[in-house]
């Protein structure tokens, strides 16, 4: 693979001295040292996408609970309630677009 860009990074001469070191440490220079780290670095997800994650599973409960008790009560299928569920559901997205936004 052709390496042709560059990536500018202001460091501290404490900074720099600390880099080459560790790259030293690693039989590596500092160019594949950086390419490694950051490369092969884990992202961690934010506030947001973890409060994203609980609304989805939320809902995903919302509508679990409806088809369980759909499935339960086939024959006397009670509108209201259905109705009722249903609307949960809708807020619950109404809030994850909210937050969202």
């Amino acid at each position: 693979m052709k390496r042709n860009r560059y990536i500018k990074v202001r460091v501290s001469e404490e900074e720099l001295q600390l880099i080459k070191s560790k790259a030293a440490a690693t039989d590596s220079n500092v160019s594949d040292l950086l390419r490694h780290l950051t490369l092969n670095m884990r992202i961690h997800k934010s506030q947001y996408d973890k409060e994203l994650i609980r609304q989805i599973a939320r809902i995903g409960s919302n509508i679990n609970q409806l088809a369980r008790w759909a499935n339960r009560h086939k024959e006397r299928s009670p509108t209201l309630e259905t109705v009722l569920w249903l609307n949960r559901i809708y807020e619950s997205v109404k809030k994850l677009k909210s937050y969202k936004e």
